[in-house]
């Protein structure tokens, strides 16, 4: 009996000396297990995220066109025309645009200068402050005489002129405000007032009037008469593609007077073909983000769609807004397709059930962690917008819980 014992032990002995590596290997992962099951059941630390209100938006960043309805004044070339309306200001049919410049403009622009000077002689006797404001605006102003001398181009020298104008009408406004009535300033900005407004420095002959109201601008690039505006939404993906084309390459940029409708034109979109095309719908109105400093965002209607076989063409009309754009042949620009506010979740606090293929998140109700059915609404990559399910969407799961997600729950994210 000993014997037989012995032999057992032996065997066992053996089978242990042959296969050690193995059973070592075997324990190890056994260890680990353990581990990982204590870890995840006791020790795993649960970092919780609160819901807060927040928005999820589907965007492509893309061309646009702007398609404007440009009306050309003729001028003649042979002659220095010179605008009396700074650009990007209305102007009403029959308006005087410019004038030629000729002697009786020279005698003009001669009458207005002594008149400054007269003024500017009689501001010394002003109180401190106020003079101190003149002298603040007649800085500016000779700072942009200097830059000015150093353009050779007479669109931006027209520019400069402007905004020269602009200040020195402030100044006659300051100068007004501040002055008593059958003073000698007061007198003097009541000539200058009288000149500007009577306008008779200007002959018939030289007068050069907007044809149709609308904006004044003095760039001319060729492309004036690239569309037609009342054909634009018969335009195929072909035409569409071709203008945005040209528009790209187009950099001429020559003096001239336009006058452009400030009412309607149309936004010309070319993206490629994606996902977002289930959010693309005729009749919707979307927001349209400039990426131009100063730019305010658009809200346009969609109006038409043309597709090629990469791209989508959309075309959006606009009846107003469209000042900040009047100087634009083409511009990036980001389009909001979709955007959904509501509960916001982080995509990994979301899980899905392993049998029913719904999403839900884990609630800390108290003490307890309850699992919520939810619905995703709209996701970016990080974020989802949530909704809870109705009492009919759970019944079609089989899940059968009360417990509803609300603002400022909180969610367990392990």
């Amino acid at each position: 009996m000993k014997n037989e014992n012995n032999k057992k032990e032996n065997k066992i002995l053996k089978y242990f000396s042959r296969n050690k590596h193995n059973i070592l290997v075997i324990i190890m992962i056994l260890v680990i297990i353990l581990s990982v099951v204590t870890y995840k059941k006791y020790l795993n630390e649960k970092v919780t995220y609160t819901v807060v209100n927040g928005y999820v938006e589907k965007t492509t960043e893309s061309l646009a066109a702007i398609l404007k309805n440009e009306t050309i004044v003729d001028i003649n070339t042979n002659e220095v025309a010179m605008p009396i309306v700074e650009e990007n200001k209305r102007v009403s049919k029959g308006q005087t645009i410019a004038v030629y410049k000729n002697a009786q403009y020279d005698e003009y622009l001669k009458s207005l200068d002594e008149i400054d000077k007269q003024i500017q002689t009689l501001i010394v006797d002003l109180p401190n402050t106020y003079s101190t404001d003149v002298s603040a605006i007649d800085l500016e102003i000779a700072k942009l005489s200097k830059q000015a001398l150093k353009e050779t181009s007479y669109i931006k020298m027209q520019e400069y002129k402007s905004k020269i104008d602009e200040l020195a009408y402030r100044k006659i406004i300051i100068l007004g405000e501040h002055s008593p009535d059958g003073s000698k300033v007061r007198e003097l900005i009541e000539q200058r007032e009288q000149i500007e407004k009577n306008g008779n420095i200007t002959s018939d002959t030289s007068n050069i009037l907007a044809t149709v109201s609308g904006i004044a601008t003095y760039k001319i690039d060729g492309l004036e008469k690239e569309i037609n505006i009342n054909d634009v939404l018969g335009y195929d993906a072909k035409k569409l593609d071709n203008i945005i084309s040209k528009y790209q390459s187009n950099s001429t940029s020559n003096f001239g007077i336009k006058v452009v409708d400030n009412f309607h034109a149309y936004i010309l979109i070319k993206e490629k073909i994606s996902e977002n095309d289930k959010y693309i719908k005729i009749g919707n109105k979307y927001e349209i983000r400039f990426n131009e400093k100063n730019k305010n965002n658009i809200v346009a209607e969609l109006v038409k769609i043309e597709k090629d076989e990469e791209y989508n063409y959309t075309i959006f009309e606009l009846n107003n807004e469209i000042e900040d754009l009047i100087d634009f042949r083409i511009s990036n620009a980001e389009v909001v397709w979709e955007k959904v506010e509501g509960m916001a979740v982080p995509k990994v606090a979301i899980k899905t059930d392993e049998i029913g293929g719904y999403s839900y998140v884990t609630l800390v109700y108290g003490t307890q962690y309850v699992n919520v059915p939810i619905k995703i609404v709209l996701e970016s990559d990080n974020i989802c917008i949530v909704e809870n399910l109705t009492n009919e969407e759970k019944e079609k799961i089989g899940v059968d819980t009360s417990f509803i997600l609300e603002m400022y729950d909180k969610l367990v994210i392990e």
